[in-house]
């Protein structure tokens, strides 16, 4: 068993318009606990006129309320920046934790991979609150060119503890702060989406890995595409694809993407996201002589990892 001296991990669960849920998620995983985090509340201008601070309180959390909405990224990444633990878990706010291990069990791995990043696996909640029988999956694989992720899935992600993956998935992230910082984090995404993709992908071409922790399991309450506090197909979700085309694909894929993502979207919605991204020219160009300098691996080493998971 990992004994803690001191509290090293961090829960971060930004959130919008999730009520209840918040405190369910907080009770949970802070009963759980076998060793002493700290928790951060980020609250990304929700209107539903919940009394989230109160269930910050409840639990001596750190709370955060913005007035205007920031996006899903940039909430991450602030109570990142703000997180005084050398370690920290991303959290949705509607999930649940049933094993009274997972924080020994997390700083264990993170510790032995602090050039990582690692994602927990999850089940379905049932709708009375308890753990569905069946995983969602083993971290995620990519759909190269379009940046597009599906489930791991399959008998080969259950033979051992931790394994790498292509892409972490799962909505429970564990990272050490200074590496996250290291890779500029999820700098530049507005709005929701493409976290995964893009944290995935640097990390891989840093040198590092992603991995999956198959004896962490978390329930998460999956909402259905009408219920999400954020629009799937839109111009700001075009946009993050499109950043991270610009980012770290090679000529031949990023023109196969172009393709894909215009006839997906529509000439309006393509647009609207061409112009943001122009706006993002000079970031965008400081942020690819920094990986420059970084970066050990290309993007093909990352495809090609990619292929022998689809077998």
């Amino acid at each position: 068993m990992y004994i803690l001296n001191k509290t090293e991990l961090t829960l971060i669960i930004p959130f919008l318009n999730e009520g209840n849920e918040v405190y369910n998620t907080v009770k949970s995983f802070k009963e759980t606990a076998d060793a002493s985090i700290d928790i951060i509340l980020i609250n990304d201008a929700s209107n539903d006129e919940f009394d989230y601070k109160s269930v910050a309180e409840s639990f001596d959390a750190v709370y955060i309320e913005h007035q205007t909405r920031k996006g899903v990224a940039a909430s991450r990444d602030e109570g990142i920046n703000i997180c005084k633990t050398q370690f920290f878990l991303l959290l949705d706010a509607h999930m649940r934790a049933f094993q009274s291990n997972w924080t020994s069990s997390i700083l264990n791995e993170i510790k032995a991979n602090k050039r990582a990043v690692l994602c927990c696996c999850t089940r379905p909640l049932n709708n009375d609150g308890t753990i569905g029988s069946e995983f969602s999956g083993y971290g995620s694989i990519f759909n190269f060119p379009d940046l597009g992720i599906y489930w791991a899935l399959g008998d080969k992600f259950t033979k051992a503890d931790i394994f790498e993956i292509p892409c972490v998935l799962g909505a429970s992230y564990i990272c050490e702060k200074n590496y996250w910082l290291y890779l500029k984090g999820l700098n530049g995404l507005i709005d929701y989406g493409l976290d995964e993709q893009l944290i995935s992908i640097k990390t891989w071409l840093e040198g590092g890995s992603c991995k999956v922790l198959t004896k962490v399991v978390f329930g998460h309450l999956f909402r259905s595409a009408g219920k999400v506090p954020y629009a799937m197909k839109s111009v700001t979700f075009l946009y993050n694809q499109l950043l991270i085309a610009e980012l770290f694909l090679e000529q031949k894929e990023k023109i196969q993407f172009y393709n894909q993502v215009r006839n997906y979207n529509g000439y309006e919605i393509c647009n609207g996201a061409m112009e943001i991204l122009s706006t993002q020219k000079e970031n965008i160009i400081l942020q690819k002589q920094y990986f420059k300098n970084i970066f050990t691996r290309d993007i093909q080493y990352l495809i090609e990892l990619n292929e022998k998971f689809k077998e």
